[in-house]
């Protein structure tokens, strides 16, 4: 307390110093991350496509995967939807390896968090 006090009036400016340098920071690594978010859609819009070529009529099941990833990583308690994206998983693996389903998961993720960053 009594710290804060001297320092208050040793230097009356420092808190808005504090104030404008956070915001400084904040506003780099704004401008950071449009541009690597574009980066992962695209690498994921690849992968997306890929996996659908191999999936041929099961392509459906594909987005219906992604959208349930997307509720999952945004709610990860969400049982209902960890279950179901469980069970897509099991439909996709007649056609894709799980390392294929595991990377369209983590690119997704890693494109949530970016999205959540910048909104943040």
């Amino acid at each position: 307390m009594l710290l804060g006090e001297l320092d208050k009036l040793t230097n009356p400016n420092i808190s808005q110093e504090i104030t404008k340098l956070r915001e400084r920071v904040r506003n780099l690594k704004i401008e950071h991350l449009p541009p690597k978010l574009a980066n992962q859609k695209s690498e994921l819009q690849q992968l997306i496509n890929q996996s659908k070529n191999k999936l041929g009529e099961l392509q459906s099941l594909l987005d219906i995967f992604l959208d349930n990833q997307i509720e999952v990583v945004q709610n990860p308690e969400n049982d209902f939807a960890r279950k179901q994206t469980g069970k897509l998983k099991g439909l996709l693996r007649a056609k894709l390896t799980d390392a294929e389903i595991k990377n369209l998961q983590d690119k997704q993720a890693e494109i949530i968090q970016l999205q959540e960053q910048l909104t943040s």
